[in-house]
């Protein structure tokens, strides 16, 4: 008998950034010395940001990159966009020393190691000007499984911090990215499914973020709430195809209710680009083998993103994904609060 396919597409936008707090730093009495000399450390947990810079506060802390550093105070700021480097046990130590008598205000941000994005080596890029302010990301034009080629962009809230407490200084920061994922899995009673090709076309790569209301983290008065407020230049010329042909195919899992339909191991494909709203043209292409009374059959289909919500790939969020492939026909709509859950599920007879 011709097996029957069932996709179920639901897409979910999760704040890329959660604003639980990190351990309390504990200072050791013989670096006491230490607080001296003015400290960042970052107390935000920027969650499980695919293909990423970064993809949580343990990562940041391994990796270990510069944070670079503003004082937007007029009283003789101490940092003008100046980097400072890791020094150990999650903390970035500078070389100043705190003025007792000022009042600092203090930006920084944390930039993906790829500055030079060119046509031949297919690497995302950065321009960063304005003291982290305006920033260009560029995307590759091509895709990659390579972690490393995807820019990422991180810009702490703006905080103000007494010289005299001379504190460890908490960074709170937020993504100008978005992440965008792709989970597959089978239904227990199908016999083998074998993912060939997946592609996501006509997205926009590249996108000029100016802001315009840099949020405090207590700042639930502001135009952007507790969220910075950014304008987007969308260049609409830097749209392209991801496509991922995966050497002799994905064997897809069978659903397993306890792991749920977001495991890792459910992830296909996944991806970092710009904040941009579905157009037409902005689809998602799965082609697949199905086996059926121990032969394979080929499918293909097409999903129109514009039918689908979220509509936009919003900064600072990630969209999930998930297709289910069962032998069952039936057709679902439900759409709640996106900080809860926000899916479609849609099921489709292969043509």
């Amino acid at each position: 008998m011709k097996g029957r396919v069932t996709y179920c597409i639901v897409t979910i936008a999760a704040l890329i950034l959660s604003c639980s707090c990190r351990k309390e730093i504990i200072v050791p009495q013989d670096e006491e010395n230490a607080r001296d000399f003015i400290t960042f450390y970052v107390k935000s947990t920027p969650t499980a940001a695919t293909k990423a810079l970064i993809e949580d506060t343990d990562d940041l802390i391994d990796q270990a990159p510069p944070i670079y550093v503003t004082d937007l105070s007029d009283n003789s700021p101490a940092f003008d966009n100046e980097s400072v480097s890791h020094s150990g046990s999650g903390i970035w130590r500078s070389d100043k020393t705190w003025n007792e008598s000022k009042t600092y205000s203090f930006s920084a941000y944390v930039a993906s190691p790829s500055p030079n994005s060119t046509a031949t080596d297919n690497r995302g890029g950065l321009t960063v000007t304005d003291n982290g302010g305006i920033v260009t990301v560029s995307q590759p034009k091509i895709y990659s499984t390579d972690k490393n080629v995807w820019a990422d962009y991180l810009l702490s809230y703006r905080l103000n911090v007494n010289g005299a407490d001379r504190p460890v200084v908490a960074l709170e920061l937020e993504r100008v990215t978005t992440a965008v994922e792709l989970y597959m899995t089978r239904s227990a009673n199908m016999e083998d499914v074998i993912v060939d090709e997946i592609e996501f076309r006509n997205v926009a790569t590249s996108s000029r973020f100016s802001i315009d209301y840099q949020a405090t983290p207590d700042d639930t008065e502001g135009p952007g709430g507790t969220k910075h407020r950014w304008a987007n230049n969308l260049y609409e010329d830097s749209r392209t195809d991801y496509t991922y042909t995966p050497a002799n195919g994905i064997q897809l899992l069978a659903y397993d209710e306890t792991a749920g339909r977001f495991a890792a191991a459910n992830r296909v494909m996944n991806f970092l680009t710009v904040q941009q709203t579905a157009v037409s043209g902005t689809d998602l292409y799965v082609r697949y083998r199905v086996r059926e009374n121990g032969s394979y059959n080929s499918y293909e289909a097409v999903f129109n993103l514009m039918d689908y919500s979220p509509r936009t790939w919003n900064i600072g969020h990630k969209v999930k994904y998930y297709i289910s492939v069962d032998s069952s026909i039936e057709l679902v709509g439900i759409i709640q609060k996106w900080e809860e859950v926000d899916f479609i599920e849609g099921v489709l007879l292969p043509k």
